[in-house]
C-alpha cells in the first residue's frame, strides 16, 4: 500500500476507487455469512432494558482501531458545558507534544440513538497525533427519548463553545469537522447551521459513510438492500423514524443536508463503501459540493458496505490515512 501515491491520485482525479484487498474480500464474504452482518431491527427494542443492552454493546473494532482507541483514551479528558437541554459532556483530546495547529469538531455517529465519544477515540488520537489538532466530541442526547432537533441543537451549542475554547486556550481560529454515518448527516447539517445562523465556515471537513438524504429515494437503498453488510434500507428507515418524530419534511436541509444551500462551504473529503445502502448519498453530496463552487474529493472502497471499521484489512488504515493527510494538507495550506 503506497498511501502517498494513492493520495496524490485522489487529489488529481477527485474520485478514487479502491479495489478490495484479499483481506477485505475474505472479511467481507465472512461478514455476509455471519450474524454480525445482519442489519439490526430497531423496532425490536421495546423495553428500557433492551435499549440499555443495545447501547452498552462493545463494537468489535479491528486491531488497528483498537490500538488507536487505547492511545486516544490515554490522552482524553472530559469537560461539562451548558447545553440547550441541560449539561453536556464534551470529550477533548489534544496533541501530546503541545503543538496545536487548529481544532477538529467530531460529530459522532451512532444512528442518532447510540454511541459515546470514547468509542471513537481512535479518530481523536489520529487527528491529535498526526495532524496537531485539538479534538472535541460532544455526547449528544439520544433518540428516541430525545428526537430531532435535540442532537443538532447539542452539536451547535458544543461547536460554539469549542470555537471560543480554541480561541481562548490556544489562540487558534482554524476549525475542521469530521463525522461518520449519522454523524456525517449531523456534521453536514451542523456546517449548514453554523453558516446560516452564525456566519461561521469551517476550514475543512471529512465525512465518512454519511447519511445525507433521509427521504429513502436513492437507488443504492434498493440496489444494496440484499447485502448482509450491517445496514439495509429497513434499518435506515427505522432509525430515521426514531430520530424524526414530529412529521418533519425529510428533504428539509436540517434533516437531509444534501438538499441544503452548499455554496460557500469548505473543502471536503467524502468516503463510502460501494456495497453500502448509503453509497449514492456520498456520490451525490460530492457532486453537489462541487456544483456549489466548493472543493470536494471522494474515495469509494469497493467490496464493502457500512462496517469496514470492524474488519482486519489494510483499507481500515488506508481510510484513516486519507483523512489525516487531507486534514494535514489543508492545515499546511
Amino acid at each position: 500500500m503506497n498511501i502517498d501515491r494513492l493520495f496524490e491520485r485522489l487529489l488529481a482525479e477527485r474520485v478514487l476507487f479502491i479495489d478490495p484487498s484479499p483481506e477485505l474480500m475474505a472479511a467481507s464474504a465472512a461478514l455476509e455469512q455471519s450474524p454480525m452482518g445482519a442489519a439490526p431491527r430497531f423496532d425490536q427494542l421495546r423495553t428500557p432494558e433492551a435499549w440499555a443492552e443495545f447501547r452498552g454493546a462493545v463494537m468489535p473494532f479491528s486491531p488497528y482501531i483498537q490500538e488507536w482507541n487505547a492511545r486516544g483514551a490515554a490522552l482524553a479528558r472530559e469537560v461539562e458545558i451548558d447545553g440547550p437541554g441541560g449539561k453536556l459532556v464534551v470529550r477533548i483530546v489534544a496533541p501530546q507534544d503541545g503543538r496545536v495547529r487548529g481544532g477538529l469538531f467530531h460529530t459522532l455517529g451512532g444512528g442518532w440513538i447510540a454511541n459515546t465519544p470514547a468509542s471513537f477515540d481512535y479518530k481523536h488520537a489520529q487527528a491529535a497525533e498526526l495532524c496537531g489538532l485539538v479534538v472535541a466530541c460532544v455526547d449528544w442526547r439520544k433518540a428516541p427519548e430525545h428526537p430531532y432537533p435535540a442532537q443538532l441543537d447539542d452539536m451547535e451549542a458544543a461547536c460554539l463553545w469549542f470555537i471560543d475554547f480554541m480561541r481562548e486556550e490556544y489562540a487558534q481560529d482554524r476549525m475542521f469537522l469530521r463525522g461518520e454515518s449519522s454523524g456525517g448527516n449531523t456534521g453536514a447539517a451542523t456546517m449548514l447551521r453554523m453558516k446560516r445562523k452564525h456566519g461561521f465556515v469551517f476550514d475543512g471537513a471529512v465525512l465518512d459513510i454519511g447519511c445525507f438524504d433521509l427521504s429513502g429515494s436513492l437507488p443504492s437503498h434498493r440496489e444494496n438492500d440484499h447485502r448482509n453488510q450491517g445496514m439495509d434500507s429497513v434499518s435506515v428507515d427505522q432509525l430515521a423514524d426514531l430520530y424524526l418524530q414530529g412529521g418533519e419534511d425529510r428533504r428539509d436541509p436540517d434533516v437531509s443536508p444534501m438538499y441544503g444551500d452548499l455554496a460557500g462551504l469548505c473543502p471536503a473529503l467524502f468516503t463510502c463503501g460501494d456495497l453500502d445502502v448509503l453509497r449514492d448519498g456520498a456520490f451525490l453530496m460530492h457532486m453537489r459540493w462541487l456544483a456549489a463552487g466548493n472543493e470536494s474529493w471522494l474515495v469509494d472502497f469497493r467490496g464493502i458496505g457500512h462496517v469496514m471499521a470492524l474488519m482486519d484489512c489494510p483499507e481500515v488504515e488506508m481510510e484513516a490515512l486519507f483523512a489525516t493527510r487531507f486534514l494535514d494538507r489543508l492545515i499546511a495550506g
